[in-house]
């Protein structure tokens, strides 16, 4: 269970470890939300009730018939209120539980197929077909929505609509961000740019072919050619500073390819649901501290070809940027036909790991301009799921409706 000791240090590496912080509430509630999750997706095997149970005895806490919350929140207070190693013996004791149903698994191993599937897309042999069938493979049953009141959300659910933003607006200025070093760009630039000027300039006759190929694996080729060119006529100072200039135009092409890289982030508007109806902590913090509401989207009733289901992709967590570093070579290709064109999506679907715990699923719309953000028409929300009887303080509009 070496895991579990992994999944706490993220949270105290700037502390010490000591029995205060070896089991924070920042990962008893992320476990919480985790185990239950889990018990849903088992199609029966665990019931959300044997978690509350095995809490329960362990702990040495009461049992209810219809614990007050729900059973989530019940065995998120009594395990947030557990001594540190406690909670070591309730992680172990409940995992057995699941390590059988495997769904975990099959759903990381589903999402991991989409994702390389996209990424070996390219404009000459295209995978997106392929990508989107395994997609629909492991679309979740239903998604959901987390709302405050207010009349912004009121109307998205009056008139079947969610609303659509740019990226620019997120919580998380690094989310669909883009990375790519001008550099890096500029140097496959000038190495590109090296083969044409020794060729139309005919320096294979005036410099080794040592010294051409040490210049072309240099981080700035052209400007490393220049300075092997001998300055002893005229001519030469003139082909030296003309080597030179190509390398200063280079780095301003490189710049203009990231920028546009960059552009793409605010042409595309998203919009996030979650494959989970009960985490505590996104009912706190998109739905009021609880005080709002949770929208069912019924995906089965929708056909494959529905828009709001087709343009849903599963959010992929990772501890870095999408990088681009892999695709550089071929974005500067003269003929580009395998750069890999879903580039903007792949950077739209990735989000640091500390989200995890959303299980977002992304609706995602590219658009060919920026536009300003916008409602979408949505299907009519399938229910109203609440966390517990009285939680929704707008309870009798939002039943109205």
């Amino acid at each position: 269970m070496h895991w579990i000791r992994d999944f706490s240090r993220q949270h105290v590496e700037a502390r010490e470890r000591n029995v205060d912080n070896d089991a924070p509430r920042e990962m008893r509630g992320e476990l919480v939300d985790f185990f239950f999750r889990l018990a849903i997706d088992s199609n029966g095997q665990v019931q959300p009730r044997a978690i509350y149970e095995a809490t329960g005895l362990m702990l040495g806490a009461g049992l209810a018939a219809n614990p007050y919350g729900g059973y989530p929140a019940r065995v998120s207070r009594d395990i947030g209120r557990a001594d540190w190693w406690r909670v070591y013996d309730w992680i172990s004791r409940l995992w057995q539980e699941f390590e059988r149903s495997g769904l975990a698994d099959q759903f990381r191993e589903g999402v991991k197929d989409f994702i390389a599937c996209l990424e070996k897309s390219t404009i000459a042999h295209p995978t997106v077909e392929e990508a989107l069938a395994i997609k629909q493979q492991h679309l979740p049953k239903r998604i959901y929505k987390y709302r405050q009141v207010c009349p912004y959300h009121i109307n998205n659910l009056e008139t079947d609509t969610v609303w659509l933003s740019s990226p620019e607006s997120f919580n998380d200025p690094y989310d669909c961000w883009l990375t790519l070093a001008d550099n890096l760009v500029s140097t496959l630039i000038e190495r590109r740019l090296l083969d044409a000027f020794v060729k139309a300039n005919k320096l294979q006759t005036v410099l080794p072919p040592a010294q051409i190929e040490e210049a072309k694996n240099s981080l700035e080729p052209l400007k490393t050619l220049a300075g092997y060119l001998p300055s002893s006529s005229a001519a030469a100072i003139k082909l030296k500073q003309k080597a030179e200039n190509y390398s200063i135009s280079a780095e301003g092409l490189a710049n203009g390819v990231v920028s546009t890289l960059q552009e793409w982030r605010k042409m595309v508007k998203l919009c996030s649901f979650s494959a989970i109806k009960d985490s505590l902590l996104m009912w706190g913090h998109y739905a009021d501290n609880h005080r709002g509401f949770c929208l069912e989207y019924d995906l089965e009733a929708l056909n494959a070809d529905h828009s709001f289901r087709k343009n849903l992709y599963p959010v992929v967590y990772s501890h870095q940027l999408y990088g681009l570093r892999q695709y550089a070579e071929k974005l500067v290709a003269p003929d580009r036909q395998e750069f890999c064109p879903m580039l903007p999506l792949l950077a739209m679907i990735h989000k640091f790991h500390g989200w995890k715990y959303e299980e977002e699923w992304r609706m995602i719309f590219e658009k060919e301009v920026v536009t300003a953000d916008h409602d979408q028409p949505a299907p009519t929300p399938s229910r109203i799921p609440r966390i517990k009887d009285g939680t929704c303080k707008a309870r009798g509009t939002v039943d109205a409706l």
